[in-house]
């Protein structure tokens, strides 16, 4: 029954496949032959028509003639490009009774097999040839198959997908000219000098900029033996200054980071009593059960309800920006979640200040004016909070 279905199906289709070549083509001058008919064509591709005989030998295992090849050059030369047909050498598997994708796969693997298919163009449906305009077989290869005429569809197409054979491609290259091959030099050599150019500039601009930090690190003088100014050394020291420096702070940032995800890690698993004076204790150095850390204890608890409030007021708006049924109330919600977000933020920001405010305070008292938080040395001024899971963190 299914085969009857399928022949009906074929036979159907046959009759409705066009045999009229498009007009805009008629009068392509690719073609090399008079028998040859061209369904459609632009700088990337060109498609050229061969209908099926029903019944008979399939055109995807059937490759494409020499004057569909030369038509093809032709087209693609006028573009200053090779052509291609891409296709996939058989690639057999042995037989076994498998109804299903096993036996499309046999079916399909045991021939080689071409980009031929069914393609529906301007409302009429054309069977023909695929040929790609590329420089390369492997750009060719992998030019993604997006047919400016949409493909029909039946059983050859999913042969082409099941069969197991590499793509590759009949390459047909064009004859390129002294003339060309000149310009094409001469080009290429321009792009290098521009290339060349440009990184010259770019160097002097960053030897420039690194003097300005490292020369004193690489500058020959009577006490070192270091390089002369405006020697290639004496650069090539800047440079590998600077980037020993970025190598450490790139280390010294990934150790923080680490750091700070262990950090967060312990104070998940703590209750929030825990964590705040753990907060207080470990990261703004309050004596446990002084009347400071009883103030920093406070200050914590009243700004991580605060954050988790306003977090909460961020997600209604965030939720009420996807469900709003214009742009208008959209837009309103999106700017409620942004005002939430930015005062989470100023809160976090404040409450930093605050607490280096009291551990100011806390030293003025003690008489250690030398541990000034605010002094530009003093590793307090990065203490920094978040809110993390809900939670504050401070780092």
């Amino acid at each position: 029954m299914k085969k009857i279905i399928l022949l009906i199906f074929l036979i159907s289709l046959a009759g409705c496949v066009s045999t009229i070549e498009p007009t805009s083509q008629k009068n392509n001058p690719a073609k090399a032959s008079d028998e040859i008919m061209i369904i459609y064509s632009d700088p990337e591709e060109i498609y050229i028509m061969a209908n099926e005989v029903l019944l008979g030998k399939y055109k995807s295992r059937e490759r494409p003639n020499e004057k569909m090849l030369a038509t093809a050059l032709n087209h693609c030369e006028m573009y200053k490009k090779d052509a291609h047909h891409i296709w996939r050498p058989a690639s057999p598997i042995p037989y076994k009774f498998r109804p299903g994708d096993y036996m499309i796969t046999y079916g399909a693997s045991k021939a080689d097999l071409y980009d031929w298919s069914t393609f529906r163009y301007q409302n009429k449906i054309y069977q023909g040839y695929r040929f790609i305009c590329a420089n390369s077989k492997n750009k060719a290869i992998n030019t993604k198959v997006d047919y400016k005429v949409s493909w029909f569809g039946y059983a050859p197409k999913s042969w082409w997908a099941m069969h197991r054979g590499s793509l590759d491609t009949i390459e047909n290259k064009r004859f390129i000219s002294e003339q060309e091959i000149a310009e094409n030099k001469r080009k290429e050599l321009e792009e290098k000098a521009r290339i060349a150019k440009l990184e010259k500039q770019r160097r002097v601009a960053l030897i420039e900029s690194l003097e300005n930090e490292y020369g004193n690190v690489c500058l020959k003088n009577e006490n070192n033996n270091k390089f002369l100014k405006g020697t290639i050394d004496y650069e090539n020291c800047l440079i590998a200054h600077d980037e020993k420096i970025i190598a450490q702070k790139r280390e010294t940032d990934e150790l923080r980071k680490q750091k700070q995800r262990e950090l967060e890690e312990k104070l998940a698993k703590m209750s929030p009593t825990e964590r705040h004076a753990y907060n207080c204790t470990e990261t703004f150095n309050f004596k446990k059960g002084s009347e400071k850390f009883n103030d920093c204890v406070f200050e914590l608890y009243t700004a991580e309800l605060d954050i988790q409030k306003l977090e909460l007021e961020k997600q209604v708006a965030e939720a009420n920006a996807k469900a709003a049924s214009n742009e208008q109330l959209r837009a309103e919600a999106l700017a409620k979640a942004q005002i939430a977000a930015a005062n989470a933020s100023t809160r976090a920001a404040n409450l930093n200040s605050s607490m280096q405010l009291m551990k100011l305070s806390e030293q003025l008292i003690r008489g250690n004016q030398q541990q000034n938080p605010f002094n530009q040395n003093n590793a307090r001024l990065r203490t920094t909070c978040s809110n993390v899971g809900g939670f504050l963190t401070c780092f």
